[in-house]
């Protein structure tokens, strides 16, 4: 991947790879609920950012990309509440995905 916003792939698929193993310790009532949410948003995004660097309907895939980081945000606050995941967890969490708001904002204004 040449683009420049690389580092973006990189960031986003090491959170995905952390949420995978945080969501597989959630109860298996959950499993099928809010962590197949989460895992459905994270991939999301992961997938919308890759198309994007290769070129493919680039302003499409990082609103999509921007649109999964929301709803992420929101459905790991609610499983924080739900004391699937801790506090500490989550902040780390967050921190990610606003760091990644950013960087998908910034490519967002370049479009």
């Amino acid at each position: 991947m040449s683009d420049p916003s690389a580092p973006l792939f990189t960031r986003t698929y090491d959170l995905v790879l952390w949420l995978s193993e945080r969501t597989e310790s959630f109860p298996r009532s959950q499993r099928f609920g809010l962590a197949a949410r989460i895992m459905a948003q994270a991939h999301g995004a992961l997938e919308s950012i890759t198309l994007a660097l290769r070129g493919f309907d680039r302003e499409d895939n990082v609103e999509r990309a921007d649109a999964a980081l929301a709803l992420l945000w929101v459905y790991l606050r609610l499983a924080c509440d739900r004391k699937l995941v801790r506090r500490r967890q989550l902040g780390f969490a967050i921190e990610r995905i606003e760091e990644l708001g950013r960087m998908v904002g910034g490519w967002k204004k370049r479009l």
